[in-house]
């Protein structure tokens, strides 16, 4: 059986959500991440999100935040990551490939 035909396998996951998981496991807040994490708004729902956004100090770069719902939490964002675009996509482009083989 081939990585990619393995569901628990971690290449069997597409690339920006392999780097979500990774940048969480490694950041050096990750305790702190994780109880962020938890908290909820009196409604259940999360009062943190993870997201993908263009880096404001350069639109070439994509960047990984932790950051609150509610934009008028005075709390900052957490930077998990970053990395250009255009290695973003290659990924992508690349899994999609390795994808197609299987299918062939």
């Amino acid at each position: 059986m081939s990585a990619l035909s393995d569901p628990a396998h971690p290449d069997f996951l597409p690339p920006r959500q392999r780097l979500v998981e990774q940048a969480w496991r490694d950041h050096p807040e990750h305790e702190r991440l994780v109880e962020l994490k938890h908290e909820r708004h009196s409604d259940g729902m999360s009062a943190w999100q993870t997201v993908w956004q263009d880096d404001p100090d350069d639109l070439t770069w994509s960047e990984l935040v932790f950051r609150p719902v509610d934009p008028f939490d005075g709390r900052g964002p957490y930077r998990l990551g970053r990395w250009p675009h255009q290695w973003l996509d290659q990924q992508e482009q690349h899994w999609q490939a390795r994808l197609t083989e299987l299918d062939a």
